[in-house]
């Protein structure tokens, strides 16, 4: 099977909860990494991307992406939708002082990632990570 040009797929993961999204903030040298995981989710892309990309359909398909599928790292998305919030989780660096983490958690807890924006951290990068088998279908 191979990617058509024109043509726009829709690809999620077979099973559910196996979708996490992950942004990286940094500030002083430091990072903190947030971890949302989702029940269920898709993104569209291009068949004229996915050839350009060099990425092979049945490969895709046929992978258990065990490590994860960093969606982001490999094509760009046309779209996507991820719902039901099933855990998150928020990774300080091991060097950062118990009050320092105090702070800042709670500050998290309060304001969300806005919060950490406000005091100075900067998000830096997002991962999308696609876990198990794929669905890939035509739209």
């Amino acid at each position: 099977m191979k990617w058509e040009k024109g043509v726009v797929y829709k690809i999620s993961p077979k099973s559910k909860k196996h979708i996490e999204y992950i942004q990286f903030y940094e500030k002083d040298g430091l990072e903190i990494k947030y971890v949302e995981g989702y029940r269920s989710g898709w993104v569209t892309v291009t068949g004229d991307e996915m050839e350009s990309e060099g990425l092979d359909l049945d490969e895709m398909i046929g992978d258990s992406n065990s490590d994860g599928l960093n969606v982001y790292g490999h094509f760009s998305t046309e779209d996507h939708f991820f719902s039901d919030g099933v855990s998150d989780d928020i990774v300080f660096p091991k060097t950062l002082s118990k009050g320092d983490r105090d702070k800042l958690e709670n500050i998290f807890f309060e304001e969300g990632t806005d919060g950490l924006e406000n005091m100075g951290w900067e998000q830096v990068d997002s991962e999308l990570l696609f876990f198990g088998k794929l669905n890939i279908n035509k739209l």
